[in-house]
């Protein structure tokens, strides 16, 4: 029992025999092999039984997604993604390695100035000349992690960056911090854009990574409050959500689909994060889980999780559309 999967165009695939092989020699129950020809990437599964070749299949799956998400930038760019992509790991393994011992997180500074052009720990950003002035904004302002000013209530464009978005989301708990662990808001958007990263939709993917940008700065509110907010607020929010779209290019207003994803994921969190208590959430009873991994980053990692991803995404896009542009 097996399965094989490949990426791109092509009649090349790994022989399913391959796998069998493999799971032979060494006593597998399952096997799965991934090739890569420096184009397209290529996926077989082997089961022994059909439990067996069901789990494969899972697998099968997610790696697929995870070759999509590492070599979607295309050979051309092959080089300069592995070099973002190794900065990227070595930064998100320093963090892990100083939370372990107990260091103290540089989680209030910023440093990814070599990959995103963003001001270190040493740096202070200047105030933007588009803030056009206080006495023009809306209500008072508040500094951002990377040293700018924000008008809450005035959210622009040109106000959102995307390193003061990986911060706030980061170090914001999601269901007002009534979980069991730490779970940042950032985590929350990662595992959803990592979920349809399998369709290699792109902008879907973006999409969802972004889809709660806002709360970097709005804080993010329960569902129950947030429905009974005054109507003032609600503007607000949706003034913050479209600047935010904007700036980090994601669509707006979302997706129906994104907004189903949202609650689906919730039935995820719940069974990982929630306490044991047999509540009925109402909203969610009948939805189907996600099925994706809910490990509860601390914020350290979620920001270098979230920034990995957007960049990455960023290029993919733009190396798509370049590729469309020149087809034209």
């Amino acid at each position: 029992m097996a399965s094989d999967q490949h990426q791109g165009t092509g009649e090349k695939r790994i022989p399913i025999s391959a796998a069998e092989k493999v799971a032979t020699q060494f006593g597998l129950q399952q096997c799965l092999l991934i090739g890569w020809d420096g184009e397209r990437a290529y996926v077989v599964t082997y089961g022994k039984t059909k439990a067996d070749c069901d789990a494969a299949a899972k697998a099968q799956d997610f790696w697929t997604g995870r070759i999509r998400e590492f070599s979607f930038t295309g050979a051309a760019d092959a080089q300069d993604f592995t070099r973002r992509r190794a900065e990227h790991d070595a930064r998100a393994a320093d963090a892990r390695e100083r939370i372990a011992r107990g260091g103290r997180p540089s989680s209030h500074r910023f440093s990814l100035s070599q990959t995103a052009g963003t001001p270190d720990a040493t740096q202070r950003a200047e105030p933007r000349s588009t803030d056009q002035g206080s006495a023009e904004r809306r209500g008072d302002w508040m500094e951002t992690a990377s040293g700018r000013k924000l008008w809450p209530l005035d959210i622009r464009p040109g106000d959102v960056h995307p390193e003061d978005v990986a911060h706030g989301l980061a170090m914001t708990c999601r269901y007002g911090g009534h979980t069991g662990r730490f779970y940042s808001v950032a985590e929350h958007c990662c595992r959803l854009a990592d979920y349809v990263l399998l369709t290699s939709d792109y902008q879907f993917a973006l999409d969802l990574l972004t889809h709660d940008a806002a709360e970097a700065f709005l804080g993010d509110i329960p569902r129950p409050l947030k429905r009974a907010m005054p109507a003032g607020w609600k503007e607000i929010e949706e003034a913050a959500d479209r600047a935010c779209a904007a700036a980090l290019g994601a669509r707006y207003p979302f997706l129906q689909a994104v907004k189903d994803l949202d609650s689906r994921i919730l039935v995820d969190e719940r069974a990982a994060l929630m306490s044991l208590s047999g509540n009925a959430w109402d909203e969610i009873e009948r939805l189907p889980k996600l099925g994706v991994p809910i490990e509860a980053w601390p914020p350290e990692q979620a920001k270098e999780e979230w920034m990995g991803r957007y960049e990455r995404l960023r290029a993919a896009l733009t190396a798509v559309q370049s590729g469309e542009k020149a087809g034209q």
